[in-house]
């Protein structure tokens, strides 16, 4: 067994151990540490005036060992840093200067650089509760050596206060001499109250008296854990039983005498985060309304998008590329090793290094695309042999030779072609076969049940990780988001604190408001895929009537506008939306963050499946359907509507999957690795442009500071590419649409799943790559799954069964050929002059004396085999459908979303955790 949740530890034995309602006010209630008005110190010139660089900050004898390895000059470890910049003009950053100098109490003639100034000041100062500080010492000294209880308990709260939310500043300004520096160090106090507010679960000391979980022995277990080659590269979990952290329990944890290793790195900055997530950077009103602005100005994410900072970031512990002199554990450099690296493309990732380096949320991402990518294999290899069958067969297809021997004439496609010989589609016809045969229908069967296993499989993997990873509750200790905007305070049932409240009426009146403005721009999106159609119908009719000569090239040159047009309209699209969906969901004002994250990934990634499936769905069920016949042609304002090629509409299916989804993977590819690769040319060419321009106007000063190499720590990692502020959306986003193309039109290609495994084990290095050396690191998040990606997942799972029901029964040829092969005598003879029909039309015209596809009569009525067509189709259909549905309902049932082991396994830890109680309680700590 592997380091889980058990939360007796963090219990209380009644009568045993007593919190008084003020402690439980200042350690539960958010934002408890900042309830006491501070004044910061005043704001001064001589504060910027006294910035000093590196090289003048810290001590010459350990100077170069603390800089390039993250230290701040007093030597502790620099968690995070915080950036913001002077003006660039030495003139202009005097003036700035005095600016600060001449300010007055009156906030209203303050200019937006100085109020700024203020609100770092401030923030700063209650990051390091310096007033609280000297508050507390002075009181301290006033009440003697025999204070009363009255100030016993307010010395209390503010010594608990200090511990629970001090962290340490140094500011520092950067070679260019304008790029101010705030690093950051989290003093361990602090991390362990802050882990004691959340409820965070830390390995206990291995109790004697409780016999270990044994690892799982099943041949599945070791198929998905199996590791190549040099297996000591991975990092396997603590194997100890885990429990809420208690400080006055710390003695009962692993690892409490070397408070450096108490904290994994991901656990250091996610304790970080909270902390500033919670500061705030302006005094309350005297009234603490919540309407007021100033009761909403705290938390680092808000300064940051208020422009106050520039950006904030986690310090990689070392290079990449070689490991840190000054650290004991080089994470960076052995996830560089071991992960993010080609050569290791075919080995297990370390997923214990991701996960305690990055933090859960990074971890379960990689987590989930490793497992998908390993359950693709058998998908893919299914559907390659599917392929072959088809590619080995198609010269044999027996209506092939039926299509390739007639000579009747097909009428034209559209109003200004020519008619055309059935016998002149023969090869297109033939190689039909290797996509449309039964083979496909079997696979469309498969790939149904498989998406069901994927799934019921992964919901075991993640209750293994999640318990592996103390995350299994964390839904119901997941703080409060910072941006949260209560309304009202409400008395919690449990504590009978107030607590922060917002109507759920109210949101559910501004989500339905929400959905109709989804629901337009999902309006705007059929527009202008119907404009696209009616564009690409009116230049075809355009070049055929008014350009003779390009009749042979009409097809291509519509078919590349129309795809420039609808590529234009899905780029503005995607950018109005995007931006819209997030102000929709910051509106709804959601208290937890992934609550805010679910309701943010449904609002895009519907959008984002619309858009990407829509014109596969138009080929797939609309186009050629309502393409009517001779002498009664449907239209689409004035144009005739467009029917299917002369190959049918599967393989115009086929050909618009491959395209789309091989296109989406390459270009997808190229942007992640080409991209980077040009914006740091253009970077490097930009910077030698203003050296030779202030070299040019003899300004030494200014060359010197742009020629100045990144010589510190985090001028280095400031130089790298910003984390995503959504994390990994646009991953999991991009993945979920590709899972789409693998289910939902797998009947009309087999080889999306190939594809798809190819694409990921690429996907998977480059991910890891970004991470570990293009990116700066991210403050870790916690997570138990990967959200609402499950849910959509399951949804594309669902619709997968009616997409191919429907795409086998009528999009393919399947049903037509079965009903006539069976109802004559087993025979294809004369199935062409059933799938062609002869035209009503009698005269001249390129729709008179011709046949067409459909099945009718001479005189344009629906025959009697349409109708055995139609029966056929709604049977197979029903039964595809019910029959999938039954089996996958029985997978899902016979599946446990629990492993008993982990089951067992989660008992022995409240077991453990209860006796770690017991001694903690009734014996003295050693």
């Amino acid at each position: 067994g592997t380091c889980g949740f058990g939360s007796v530890l963090g219990r209380e034995a009644p009568g045993r151990v007593r919190v008084s309602k003020m402690e439980m006010k200042v350690l539960q209630h958010r934002r408890s540490s900042f309830a006491i008005q501070i004044t910061p110190p005043a704001l001064k010139s001589a504060l910027y005036r006294s910035l000093l660089p590196s090289t003048k900050l810290y001590d010459p004898s350990t100077r170069d060992k603390y800089i390039l390895n993250g230290r701040m000059s007093t030597g502790e470890v620099v968690d995070a840093v915080i950036v913001w910049k002077l003006p660039k003009e030495a003139s202009r950053r005097e003036d700035f200067f005095d600016e600060i100098d001449r300010t007055s109490d009156n906030r209203s003639s303050w200019s937006p650089k100085v109020e700024k100034a203020y609100f770092r000041n401030y923030f700063e100062s209650s990051l390091t509760n310096e007033v609280l500080k000297a508050r507390y010492e002075e009181r301290k000294f006033m009440y003697g050596s025999e204070p009363t209880e009255e100030q016993q308990h307010e010395l209390a709260v503010q010594e608990r206060i200090l511990k629970s939310r001090t962290v340490k500043l140094e500011r520092e300004l950067g070679e260019d001499g304008r790029t101010v520096y705030v690093k950051i160090h989290t003093p361990f106090d602090t991390l362990c109250a802050i882990a004691e507010e959340i409820k965070l679960v830390l390995p206990l000391i291995p109790q004697p008296d409780v016999v270990p979980t044994p690892p799982s022995s099943s041949l599945w277990s070791k198929l998905m854990h199996w590791n190549p080659i040099n297996p000591d590269d991975l990092e396997d979990a603590d194997s100890s039983y885990c429990a809420e952290f208690r400080t006055k329990f710390i003695k009962r944890f692993l690892n409490h005498e070397t408070p450096e290793k108490f904290f994994t790195p991901a656990q250091r900055t996610m304790l970080l985060q909270r902390v500033l997530a919670e500061a705030r950077y302006d005094e309350v009103a005297p009234h603490e309304s919540t309407d007021d602005d100033s009761a909403e100005r705290y938390g680092l994410s808000k300064m940051l998008a208020e422009g106050i900072y520039t950006t904030a970031f986690c310090l990689h512990d070392g290079p990449y590329d070689k490991p840190g002199a000054d650290r004991d554990h080089a994470e960076r450099f052995k996830l560089n090793s071991t992960w993010a690296r080609w050569g290791v493309w075919y080995k297990r990732q370390p997923l214990e290094r991701i996960r305690n380096y990055f933090g859960e949320q990074v971890a379960f991402y990689f987590l989930w695309l490793g497992f998908y990518t390993q359950m693709l294999v058998p998908a893919a290899i299914v559907g390659v042999a599917v392929f072959l069958y088809g590619l080995g067969t198609f010269q044999s297809q027996p209506d092939g030779d039926e299509v390739c021997a007639s000579n009747i004439t097909v009428c034209a496609l559209c109003a200004s072609c020519d008619q055309w010989k059935l016998s002149s589609s023969c090869t297109a016809y033939r190689f039909g076969w290797v996509f449309d045969n039964p083979a496909t229908v079997f696979f469309a069967f498969f790939v149904a049940l498989w998406a069901t296993f994927f799934l019921e499989l992964w919901k075991r993997e993640t209750a293994v990780r999640a318990y592996e990873w103390d995350v299994s509750n964390f839904k119901e200790t997941e703080p409060v988001r910072p941006e949260f905007r209560p309304v009202a305070k409400r008395p919690d049932p449990v504590t009978n604190l107030p607590t922060p409240f917002f109507p759920s009426t109210v949101r559910l009146r501004r989500m339905l408001v929400s959905g109709l403005v989804i629901g337009l721009m999902l309006t705007l999106v059929i527009w202008a895929i119907i404009a696209v159609i009616v564009f690409r119908l009116a230049v075809r009719a355009t070049l055929y009537d008014d350009y003779p000569s390009l009749k042979s090239s009409v097809a291509a040159i519509t078919s590349a506008l129309a795809a420039v047009l609808n590529l234009i309209t899905i780029k503005v699209l995607n950018f109005i939306y995007d931006r819209l969906a997030k102000q929709l969901t910051e509106w709804e004002n959601f208290e937890k963050q992934s609550e805010y994250e679910q309701a943010l990934s449904l609002k895009v990634a519907l959008f984002q499946f619309v858009n990407s499936y829509a014109s596969i769905i138009y080929v797939a069920f609309f186009k050629g359907n309502f393409a009517g016949r001779p002498g009664d042609y449907g239209q689409l304002f004035g144009y005739r509507n467009e029917a299917c090629a002369e190959y049918g509409c599967l393989l115009e299916l086929t050909i618009q999957l491959g395209v789309l989804f091989l296109g989406n993977m390459v270009i997808n590819n190229i942007m992640e690795i080409v991209v980077p690769t040009i914006q740091e040319r253009l970077r490097a060419r930009a910077r030698a442009k203003k050296i030779a321009k202030a070299q040019a106007s003899g300004n030494a000063a200014e060359v010197a500071a742009i020629t100045a190499e990144a010589k510190t720590h985090w001028e280095r990692q400031f130089t790298l590419q910003e984390y995503p502020p959504l994390g990994m959306f646009s991953q999991y986003l991009e993945m979920c649409i590709q899972f789409g193309f693998v289910t939902l039109f797998v009947a009309a290609f087999p080889l999306a799943p190939f594809f798809a495994l190819c694409n990921n084990l690429v996907e998977i290095r480059l991910d890891a790559i970004y991470m570990v050396r293009v990116l700066r690191r991210p403050f870790a998040e916690r997570a138990e799954d990967i959200g609402v990606w499950y849910e959509i997942l399951a949804t594309l799972s669902f619709v997968a069964v009616v997409t191919n029901a429907f795409v086998i029964a009528v999009t393919s040829s399947f049903i037509p050929r079965q009903v006539y092969y069976y109802t004559n005598d087993h025979s294809f003879t004369g199935y062409v002059n059933v799938l062609y029909s002869p035209s009503p039309v009698t005269g001249t015209g390129n729709d008179a004396n011709c046949y067409y596809l459909g099945f009718r009569n001479a005189d344009g009525t629906l025959s009697s085999f349409n109708y055995q067509v139609m029966m056929a189709r709604l049977a197979f259909v029903i039964l595809f459908e019910h029959v999938v549905y039954i089996l996958k309902a029985l997978f899902a049932y016979l599946i446990p979303d629990v492993p008993h082991r982990i089951a067992l396994a989660k008992k022995r830890e409240e077991y453990a955790a209860r006796l770690a109680l017991e001694k903690a309680l009734y014996h003295k700590e050693d």
